[in-house]
């Protein structure tokens, strides 16, 4: 039932907080107002890092994006996979789960994974497992990093912007500005 506190069930993912993007997910129940808030802020640097002059962000990012896809691309090429099929299609396997380990994944580029131009073990992996590639870049509701949840009511609020409005003076069951309102299916 739409709104029952009972049947409410919320996927609401997080990372690890040792693999990019580094989150720290703060979870705050509110006993008297019945509301659970998920903020969510990701290490951008860290001291040894920066002492030495690096950029832990691009670190942990390229780390991710470079070991997922070398494992793709080992798998893909034991598998009798072309190079260069391997090396296009492992990095667009690598961004979605990139996309999908920082959280309200959202595709906007121009191809999410190569269809077009592939031998015929690549063409035929790809339109049997294609669909993976595409759940990673399509986050289910509510959003992951940065919500409120009337427990309750069985409703939850999604700051788009991190928003700095507080969870009191939120309207659940209305969408308020700056706030897209989601309920429980």
């Amino acid at each position: 039932m739409l709104g029952d506190p009972v049947a409410a069930i919320f996927d609401v993912e997080t990372g690890s907080l040792v693999t990019y993007p580094d989150p720290v997910r703060t979870v705050t129940i509110d006993a008297d107002s019945q509301r659970m808030s998920i903020e969510s802020t990701f290490i951008q640097d860290l001291p040894s890092f920066a002492a030495r002059g690096e950029d832990f962000w691009n670190y942990s990012r390229e780390f991710v994006l470079s070991g997922t896809a070398a494992i793709v691309r080992r798998e893909m090429k034991s598998s009798g996979f072309s190079d260069e099929e391997a090396q296009i299609l492992s990095r667009q396997v690598a961004a979605a789960f990139a996309a999908h380990f920082r959280g309200d994944e959202r595709f906007s580029g121009s191809e999410m994974i190569k269809t077009r131009g592939l031998g015929a073990l690549a063409g035929m992996a790809v339109a049997l497992r294609g669909d993976m590639v595409s759940s990673l870049w399509h986050d289910t509701e509510p959003p992951d990093n940065d919500l409120v949840i009337d427990l309750a009511e069985g409703t939850a609020a999604y700051f788009p912007a991190r928003a700095s409005s507080s969870s009191a003076s939120l309207a659940f069951g209305t969408v308020s500005s700056g706030f897209t309102l989601y309920q429980a299916r």
